[in-house]
């Protein structure tokens, strides 16, 4: 965010490189800052083609979050995606050659999961502050997380029609803050993160989310 009303992205040739050059161009918005839960405002993602184009989400107000392409010198406006209340956010992930536009709201039942290209809003006025999304091959999960009170988290083949499962891991207060594809002797598992009343973070791991049978990890 350069300025307080621009978005400016910046890039470097290889992971050994740490010479960070800036694209040149800008996108002029105003993208909300020093507002709760001040995170999750901007959002980048790959396009799914490989073509090196970049998607990216601002939150521009308190309810709406504008989306972009950007190909390494032009940014196209793509979509708009709004929730009705609270304080939007946005995450956005890469699945099965589609864009997942996650729109989160303070407010409960408020949130949306919007898709591109295609435009279509498979999940619309659901629980969820801010979306965490993992996957594997052929399933994508998509987790409501700093969302106290949650009881449901969703599950995709595609990233177009999704399941809800029900939470059989969460205590009364908890939230999940983050989930994350790993892999032990077993094969592969999804990982959870789970914020307790305790003040300290305990982790579930699942080989199919689509049961919802997570076991504790530690």
């Amino acid at each position: 965010v350069t300025g307080g009303n621009a978005i400016d992205l910046w890039t470097h040739l290889t992971a050994s490189d740490a010479n960070w050059v800036s694209t040149g161009t800008t996108v002029s918005v105003t993208p909300q800052h020093n507002a709760a839960p001040n995170q999750a405002f901007v959002a980048l993602t790959p396009d799914p083609s490989g073509s090196g184009t970049v998607w990216l989400g601002v939150v521009a107000s308190a309810t709406q979050c504008e989306v972009w392409t950007f190909n390494g010198s032009t940014y196209s406006a793509q979509t708009t995606v709004s929730v009705g209340t609270g304080q939007a956010t946005v995450v956005m992930h890469t699945f099965n050659g589609n864009v997942l536009i996650g729109a989160g709201s303070q407010a409960p039942s408020d949130a949306k999961l919007y898709v591109q290209p295609g435009g279509t809003t498979p999940l619309s006025g659901v629980t969820c502050a801010i979306w965490r999304f993992a996957h594997t091959a052929g399933l994508c999960v998509a987790f409501p997380a700093y969302t106290t009170g949650a009881t449901v988290y969703w599950t995709s083949p595609d990233g177009l029609a999704w399941t809800p499962v029900g939470f059989s891991f969460l205590a009364a207060g908890e939230t999940v803050f983050g989930c994350a594809i790993t892999q032990d002797a077993y094969g592969p598992t999804i990982l959870v993160g789970i914020n307790t009343v305790a003040g300290h973070p305990r982790f579930v791991k699942s080989y199919n989310a689509t049961s919802g049978g997570f076991s504790t990890v530690f």
